[in-house]
């Protein structure tokens, strides 16, 4: 069982690795990401339509399509969070600098 301390460290931890690969991510071209989610899956029905006619189908290929499609669709949705986390960031700071503002003014 963790405790409250450990629990922050870990993820203090996971706050630095995400940060850390955020720059790379971040920059990825999420047109052309979606346009390759489109076409694997697109290439995985494609797969299972002719399975029939193909004598060297392999259900793997198409199961491997499938999923790197999701794994992709899960990504582009990870990049969108972390850019929504980064606006709402910047409300919340500039919320908080108003406020800092007006109470200056009370005192």
């Amino acid at each position: 069982m963790s405790n409250k301390l450990e629990d922050y460290s870990k993820s203090l931890e996971l706050a630095a690795q995400i940060n850390a690969i955020k720059p790379i991510i971040i920059e990825m071209n999420l047109e052309w990401l979606g346009h390759m989610i489109d076409r694997f899956q697109e290439q995985a029905s494609f797969e299972a339509s002719a399975a029939v006619l193909n004598p060297r189908y392999n259900p793997e290929k198409q199961s491997l399509l499938q999923v790197q499609a999701k794994t992709m669709s899960h990504l582009l949705n990870f990049i969108e969070g972390l850019k929504e986390c980064d606006r709402l960031k910047l409300n919340v700071a500039a919320y908080e600098h108003q406020m800092d503002e007006v109470a200056i003014l009370f005192t």
